[in-house]
């Protein structure tokens, strides 16, 4: 046997021993490997773009590897596991056409890297990848603030007319309380959608039956909106007030452990 074939021999058991370890225990280099291929693969229909439009969305794929690799990075070892394909490949595969938009690249790395932690995998629910492909900006920023506390609380508000006639508001006013909010005033009307959405996929719930403890709900008549509209009610008429604690379900407790970045 001369000395390449040996070589040869010496380089293949070399191989052998590290998939046999990565077999046992799992490295964060040999998971990020996999799940960069796993990227590069489903990414491939990019390189059909115009020039400048290629160039763009190379760096945002980067940049989208780069979170996953830093993220994996951060899982302990004896935490780290191969991710069930039935979990990142969806998330990667749903991931493709909004990898321009920095929230999602940050949420689907995290929902990635959730995937390979064993103390997180069985939150990664398989909707997730879907859930966060339907989500605005406003959608994850709102989501934000359920890290700082699970229960907020909000009202509705009604007009209601001399003769019984009642003409309900369309906009939901919120209290952030002590929380990092930084909503303006069109986007705290927008909210009553984001409402609706996150109630849609189940994250979130407006509970009628359990209200927020111990809080004044007429404080909300010092809300702009609430004195923005008392002059402009007809002669006789009054606002009724329609109490609620918007408030996460278990799955959007779920969602926020595994797919919302910790804020900066």
């Amino acid at each position: 046997m001369n000395d390449l074939e040996n070589k040869m021999i010496e380089a293949l058991v070399d191989v052998g021993k590290d998939v046999t370890s990565d077999l046992v225990r799992p490295t964060s280099k040999s998971v990020g490997d996999n799940i960069g291929r796993l990227v590069d693969g489903v990414m491939g229909w990019l390189g059909y773009w115009g020039e400048k439009q290629k160039v763009k969305q190379a760096v945002y794929l980067e940049d989208y590897k780069r979170k996953i690799t830093e993220k994996i990075l951060g899982i302990p070892e004896q935490k780290l596991i191969e991710p069930p394909i039935r979990l990142v490949g969806p998330a990667i595969e749903a991931s493709k056409f909004f990898i321009e938009e920095e929230y999602c690249r940050d949420m689907f790395a995290k929902l990635i890297a959730s995937a390979c932690d064993s103390s997180k995998v069985n939150s990664v629910h398989p909707a997730f990848p879907e859930i966060i492909k339907q989500l605005t900006p406003l959608d994850a920023r709102f989501l934000q603030l359920f890290k700082e506390r699970s229960t907020y609380p909000a009202v509705e508000l009604t007009a209601v007319h001399p003769d019984e006639i009642v003409s309900p508001f369309p906009h939901m006013l919120f209290d952030f309380k002590d929380s990092n909010a930084s909503f303006n005033a069109g986007e705290q009307l927008e909210l009553t959608k984001t409402i609706e959405n996150l109630i849609r996929f189940g994250l979130l719930i407006k509970n009628t039956a359990v209200l927020e403890l111990n809080y004044n709900y007429d404080s909300f008549k010092n809300h702009w909106f609430y004195k923005g509209i008392t002059p402009t009610l007809d002669e006789g008429s009054k606002l009724r007030i329609t109490k609620y604690r918007v408030e996460l379900t278990l799955l959007g407790q779920d969602f926020l452990k595994t797919c919302l970045p910790e804020q900066e």
